[in-house]
């Protein structure tokens, strides 16, 4: 099986890039829904995140509040680095579940969608890492068309790795500051190659 990363900047296309995975029958795990998963009620990621940030962060049912949470980690890089340092090792460990489960059922490839695959250190164990980006502008756009302030938008981007930065690092870099349809052409030619080419085992 082909095991493909697919890591980018806020904002610059990942979630379509993981519906199109799927319209192709390339089954996709997001690691921000596993990040969900380990911030659940009853969790020890949970407990250990609570114990950290404190009550506040909760909701009137006892979840945590994303919202109140990323309002203390963004701004403030020790703070998102910690909580980064608590929830990535289930994100991992459950990721590495997810393939092996996909391998099982005789998928050709998978493919996972790691927003902070560089800034976590997750980059190794890949037969090929896509990185996604797009320009500042449409980053902003985008980010303020779900909601975001401008400020919010700006402490965002500044707590992730450079778009250029993961662009330059990763094996194939896709520009999406075009429409849909020239977007979905580029992950063809991509995927064309990554599959033809069926990288080196992995490390």
């Amino acid at each position: 099986m082909v095991y493909i990363a697919v890591t980018g900047g806020i904002g610059c296309g990942k979630s379509h890039l993981a519906l199109y995975l799927q319209s192709c029958f390339i089954p996709v795990c997001e690691a921000d829904e596993l990040a969900h998963k380990a911030l659940s009620h009853g969790t020890k990621v949970y407990a250990d995140v609570v114990s950290e940030f404190g009550m506040a962060i909760l909701d009137d049912s006892g979840e945590v509040n994303r919202n109140k949470l990323a309002a203390i980690v963004f701004g403030c890089e020790t703070k998102l680095n910690r909580l980064n340092a608590l929830v990535h090792p289930f994100v991992k460990k459950e990721i590495i579940n997810w393939l092996k489960s996909e391998e099982e059922k005789g998928a050709s490839a998978a493919a996972v969608i790691i927003p902070l695959l560089f800034e976590v250190g997750m980059e190794s164990g890949w037969d090929a890492i896509i990185a996604i980006g797009c320009s500042d502008e449409t980053q902003n756009e985008r980010l303020m068309k779900r909601g975001l302030s401008e400020n919010q938008c700006r402490q965002r981007i500044a707590s992730q790795m450079p778009v250029k930065d993961k662009m330059d690092k990763a094996e194939f870099a896709i520009w999406n500051d075009e429409d849909k349809k020239s977007f979905e052409k580029k992950i063809d030619d991509v995927l064309k190659m990554i599959l033809e080419k069926k990288h080196g085992r992995r490390e």
